[in-house]
């Protein structure tokens, strides 16, 4: 069977933008979603949420800053907030209250080396408290960034990092303080076909308990855009936990297959 219908021409048109330099310079282009365009480049944004639930944050107050290659490149930033987690029943099944309160503030930088490597980089320090006088504080320096390089006009390639306290049900322990460092490479075959590498590191170390689990997270995903609103997308990911606790370690194996819709 040949190819679905407008595909052969896709192709040949595709191959033809490729010899220019990139896509992106056609009126028609613009209205994807799935590309932004830059000077001689196209960033593809994968059809899925960056990190799976953990957004780097965005940095609050700005301050102007000067860069040698671009005036605009870098711009200092401080933010600094409180979050306060209640629950629904005064007490969980170990009997711990996990009402807390959390306090932060970071410093950091936007930056745009001509355009070809943005991002954002923050440096600070975090600290929680539990209403439960047995659960102990939790407190620590913070490193988040989200780098992307824009490697080819096809290719791009995203850095990130995230320091963040994660809620647990162990009994007598506050909590985990996690660090994740998440390496993702997107490249567009065709305009309607996206490859994603992904791998994943992260560690979880238990406040109030010995535990310190490491997690490590890689998979293959391909995208294909059936129309501008429609995308069907297939994944492979492997995933697995080293634990210091006999028991906690595991290994799996998943496979994934849908359909996004875009509008």
């Amino acid at each position: 069977m040949g190819e679905p219908r407008g595909v052969a021409e896709r192709d040949a048109e595709d191959e033809r933008l490729t010899e220019m330099g990139a896509w992106g310079d056609r009126p028609a282009d613009r209205d994807l979603g799935d590309l932004r365009e830059r000077p001689g480049h196209v960033l593809v944004i994968p059809p899925e949420p960056l990190d799976a639930g953990r957004e780097p944050p965005h940095l609050g107050a700005q301050q102007g800053g000067t860069d040698l290659v671009n005036p605009e490149a870098e711009q200092g930033q401080v933010e600094v907030g409180l979050e306060r987690r209640n629950y629904d029943l005064p007490l969980d099944a170990g009997g711990n209250d996990r009402t807390s309160l959390g306090y932060y503030g970071k410093v950091g930088t936007t930056m745009d080396f001509a355009h070809k490597l943005v991002g954002e980089v923050s440096y600070g320090y975090l600290t929680r408290h539990y209403q439960d006088p047995t659960l102990e504080s939790i407190t620590g320096w913070t490193f988040d960034s989200a780098l992307t390089w824009f490697a080819t006009a096809l290719t791009t390639v995203k850095l990130i990092n995230t320091t963040s306290v994660t809620e647990t049900v162990l009994t007598g322990v506050s909590g985990a303080f996690t660090r994740e460092t998440t390496l993702q490479i997107d490249h567009a075959f065709r305009r309607w076909l996206v490859a994603t590498l992904r791998f994943s590191r992260g560690v979880d170390d238990y406040v109030g308990s010995t535990r310190v689990d490491i997690r490590y997270v890689r998979s293959t995903a391909i995208a294909y855009t059936l129309t501008r609103e429609l995308w069907l997308k297939g994944e492979y990911r492997n995933e697995w936990r080293h634990s210091n606790i006999p028991g906690n370690d595991y290994y799996a194996h998943v496979w994934l297959l849908g359909m996004r819709l875009q509008r």
